[in-house]
């Protein structure tokens, strides 16, 4: 899976920041729909292509329209972002589980609001890298 991430790494070093014009969260490539693990009428949530490290469940969440920032989330999104929260407590069979949000517009990110879905049981060190490499 590192072998993934590097991929990840390169492209956006290459490239920067991935604008609407090249969303991969707005199209889905025919090698991707095994990706994807549950839609609702405004969610998608699918594995990460690109995974932090040897992290196995590392799951994005991120509305179907293109939404730069979570500030322009219209009400229908935030109110179905409910059933994605309860998907995610079954997928990871506990509340052990962290997210954090990715609306970046400064080092290496996508253009379009996504949140980061990962199991509890990562040590400090390896976190900690995990934010270095993104520059944090």
């Amino acid at each position: 899976m590192q072998k993934d991430r590097e991929i990840w790494d390169n492209l956006t070093l290459k490239n920067g920041i991935i604008g609407k014009e090249n969303c991969p969260f707005c199209s889905l490539a025919k090698d991707e729909e095994q990706l994807v693990l549950f839609n609702t009428k405004y969610w998608e949530i699918r594995y990460n292509k690109y995974p932090y490290g040897w992290i196995k469940k590392h799951i994005l969440v991120f509305p179907k329209r293109h939404v730069e920032i979570s500030k322009d989330l219209n009400d229908l999104e935030l109110l179905d972002l409910k059933n994605i929260h309860k998907y995610l407590y079954d997928f990871y069979e506990t509340n052990k589980y962290f997210s954090f949000l990715r609306e970046t517009f400064q080092w290496r990110s996508i253009k379009h609001m996504h949140y980061h879905y990962l199991p509890w049981n990562i040590q400090w060190d390896d976190f900690a890298s995990i934010l270095n490499k993104q520059w944090y």
